[in-house]
């Protein structure tokens, strides 16, 4: 499963997990091309499927049905989901389709799917191109379509539904016999129970009508999420004698009634794996009515979320459906104003008591209520809060509790139901489809108020995660949890608490001890980051929050950290560098040294750096002739930079004032006497110096410097002494001045050269053309920061003009 963009949806277990693999030649974007094709099918009609001799999931039945596939090509073998098999049957993958390109045999390649995946209860062969051999024996699963066209796909999924009918049928028969255990029981201590840092929360209001108040003026919510029937029912049974209580039901009964709701419950859930949605609403709620005599706590939660789950798809097939009794019992509302019910306190005279014997029979079990009547959503989500009441509930029993994953994958399908819940009262086709697909979408701020879970409720319900041990959770588990909650955030328009979200994710994938593979949602999720934490913006750059900058550093290498990990060369490289050039100043020279050998030697050794990355590397440029007899024929001028001053706002406001006008006068006229350029003659001794700064911690190298093209027609660089063995060597946070050799070879006659660029090699890379800046020297050189940048861009390059004359006569 893609944990970055792929969120579980509430009726995920409803639906088929298909596991999609290649068989034959197939190159990796061809088969995943072909596998979207099957993704964009995965809703089959069981009107569409040809009907079978089962009665339990013929498709005839139940002809409005729907089966839906959860396509995959991940094959996640987690060998602690073999003992929820039991208890949660859908966790299973039921199905592998072979996607066949090639000459391959069917038969073989029926035996090679079979051998590879035993544990799945149905095989199947899809040919891209023709079937070189068909096989009576495996006819019926062996299809044929076109890879470009894919015109029979709809057909050959239909059949492919059948198939897991026929073999789900041959499947469930062998629950029937055997005694059903909760997955404590199984597994032991392997199956993590869940724990909570804290007591479980109370009902969480839903914003539309005020908590009751008990006698004490405390919230009577946070007594316990108990209905006033089971409020009744607790009483009696306190109140009872030993007689009475086991008059009520002896051992033999109690088992019995175990066994047989949680066969119901099983056949719940493989009756909504098959699209009978109207027959695991039925399953469901004889399960529950069993259950609840035994108080089989952990079975009784899973029973209800079924309950909960056919109600919204029934809502989307649009067919007409009744509240059971039970469910109006278990999680009561209030139809006058369509809120859920005041819970009532116990010490209440309210209570209209009745016998809880009484209210299970069967003549008032068929007091269905009209589903019209109620607030649909709501109810939903009163019957999820009573599963989790009682997944809490069983924590205190040794072998009877609710598994970690278990607990926390309800949290998260409740979140998102939440989250997609976008209707008032009753659900549509499109409000359910919404659930269904898990589209979560940002919210219109005009009709937040007409919704059922406004902004405070759905903040509210998804902190409940944070009293989860998270962090001793498995890699996966941990980033799905945050993944959902960061789309939560962003979808309520709360991005800083997002952006503290993604920072958990990033710790909790770097303290993994594992390796980690590299996913292209890495791609997603870091430059989520980089967009939250606005890493790579000149505003944020200068930003001059010093906490804030500190806490972007972190980030920043928690996010080197995990690119090491995963082996992603292009974001190591953005990220090192953007430490460098932007929190230097928060870097010890030890980090620096190891930043700059752990990562940035080898990337450059790799070739992934091309580039040096300091545009101020160049700080100046001069050429100075060397004394000779004959230096008097001709004056050497000093060039200064041509940048000329910006004038201020200020200076534009002042009063006209004629002397000072005649000074500037002055000062210019001198200043243009000074620009001339410097004159040389054709084969003059000269020197050729140049400025090089090194703003970092850690030594650079300079392997090379060389004039720029336009240049070396009129003189060349005589750079013996700078080789790539050896190399001038510039000292961490220094200005060093390289002076060689210049030969002045040709005559510019009349024209005016100009000097404001040189290649340079740097740390061994490619020359690269760097150009020279009119910034006044100093002894500290001038960090590449985006603050620096910004102030320097505009200005022009600084240039050393100079003319080059024929050689003299004597």
């Amino acid at each position: 499963m893609d944990i970055f963009s792929h969120y579980q949806s509430f009726v995920s277990p409803s639906k088929v997990r298909v596991l999609v693999v290649p068989v034959g030649k197939w190159k990796r974007k061809e088969f995943l091309k072909t596998f979207e094709q099957f993704s964009d099918n995965s809703e089959v009609r069981l009107l569409d499927i040809t009907p079978i001799d089962c009665p339990l999931f013929t498709p005839q039945a139940f002809p409005n049905g729907r089966i839906f596939f959860d396509f995959t090509v991940i094959n996640h073998a987690d060998a602690l989901d073999l003992f929820l098999y039991d208890f949660e049957p859908f966790r299973k993958i039921f199905v592998v389709v072979g996607l066949v390109k090639g000459d391959m045999d069917p038969n073989d390649a029926m035996t090679a799917l079979k051998e590879k995946y035993h544990t799945v209860i149905s095989h199947n062969l899809v040919y891209v191109n023709e079937i070189p051999k068909k096989s009576d024996d495996i006819s019926g699963y062996v299809f044929q379509t076109n890879n470009k066209v894919m015109e029979n796909l709809e057909t050959i999924i239909c059949d492919i539904a059948k198939n897991f009918l026929n073999a789900l049928n041959h499947y469930y028969s062998s629950y029937k016999h055997v005694t059903l255990r909760s997955p404590g029981a199984i597994g032991g201590n392997a199956v993590i129970k869940t724990t909570l840092l804290g007591p479980p929360p109370s009902h969480p209001s839903n914003g539309k009508n005020p908590q009751a108040l008990n006698s004490n003026g405390t919230n009577s919510n946070s007594l316990k999420r108990l209905s006033s029937f089971e409020m009744t029912t607790t009483n009696l049974k306190r109140s009872a004698s030993l007689k009475l209580s086991t008059s009520l039901t002896n051992t033999e009964n109690k088992t019995q009634n175990r066994a047989q709701g949680r066969q119901l419950k099983i056949l719940g859930n493989f009756q909504l794996l098959a699209g009978r949605v109207q027959d695991a609403l039925n399953s469901f709620t004889e399960a529950i009515v069993l259950l609840y005599k035994v108080r089989d706590l952990l079975w009784l939660g899973s029973a209800l979320d079924g309950v909960a789950i056919c109600f919204v798809l029934l809502s989307y097939l649009q067919t007409p459906f009744k509240i059971p009794y039970i469910i109006s019992l278990l999680c009561p509302i209030d139809s006058s104003n369509n809120s859920l019910e005041n819970i009532t306190p116990r010490n209440s005279s309210n209570v209209n008591i009745q016998s809880p014997r009484n209210s299970l029979n069967g003549s008032n079990i068929d007091q269905s209520i009209e589903v019209e009547s109620l607030n649909l959503p709501l109810l939903i989500k009163a019957i999820t809060e009573k599963t989790l009441h009682y997944y809490e509930e069983s924590l205190i029993h040794n072998s009877e509790y609710a598994p970690q994953l278990v607990y926390t994958q309800t949290l998260s399908r409740i979140l998102s139901f939440m989250v997609c819940c976008q209707s008032t009262n009753l659900m549509t086709t499109a409000d359910a489809s919404k659930i269904i697909n898990c589209e979560m979408r940002t919210r219109d701020t005009n009709k937040l108020e007409n919704e059922t879970f406004n902004s405070s409720d759905i903040y509210q319900f998804s902190s409940r995660f944070f009293q989860l041990l998270i962090k001793d959770m498995d890699l996966e588990l941990q980033a799905s949890i945050y993944s959902l909650i960061s789309k939560t955030f962003e979808i309520l328009g709360l991005y800083r608490k997002q952006a503290f979200i993604l920072r958990l994710l990033l710790a909790a994938i770097n303290n993994y001890k594992n390796r980690v593979l590299w996913h292209p949602n890495f791609d997603h999720l870091l430059s989520k980051i980089i967009e939250l934490y606005n890493l790579d913006d000149e505003q944020s750059a200068c930003d001059k929050a010093v906490e804030w900058k500190e806490l972007k550093k972190d980030v920043l290498q928690l996010c080197l950290s995990i690119c090491e990990k995963v082996g992603d060369k292009k974001h190591l490289e953005k990220f090192s560098l953007i430490l460098l050039n932007e929190y230097s100043t928060f870097l010890t020279e030890d980090y620096e040294h190891d930043l700059f050998n752990g990562y940035l030697k080898g990337l450059i050794d790799e070739q992934i750096i091309t580039k040096y990355w300091d545009p101020f590397i160049l700080r100046d440029i001069s050429i100075s002739r060397l004394e000779s007899e004959n230096s008097t024929t001709y004056n050497s001028l000093k060039v200064p930079n041509d940048a000329s001053p910006i004038k201020s706002k200020e200076n534009q406001q002042e009063v006209f004032n004629p002397f000072k006008q005649a000074q500037s006068l002055s000062l210019k006229n001198k200043q243009d006497s000074a620009v001339a350029p410097k004159l040389f003659l054709v084969d003059d001794r000269a020197e050729f110096s140049c400025t090089i700064q090194n703003p970092y911690k850690f030594n650079i190298t300079i392997n090379d410097i060389q004039l720029p093209e336009d240049i070396l027609h009129y003189c060349e660089i005589d750079n013996r002494k700078v080789t790539a063995n050896n190399p001038y060597i510039i000292d961490g946070n220094s200005i060093r001045t390289i002076t060689l050799p210049i030969r002045i070879k040709t005559s510019t006659t009349e024209e005016i050269v100009k000097l404001d660029s040189l290649k340079i090699s740097v740390l061994g890379l490619s020359m690269f053309s760097f150009n020279t800046l009119p910034l006044e020297l100093s002894h500290l050189p001038i960090h590449p920061s985006f603050e620096n940048w910004q102030k320097y861009q505009a200005l022009r390059n600084g240039s050393f003009e100079m003319k080059i004359l024929p050689e003299q006569p004597d």
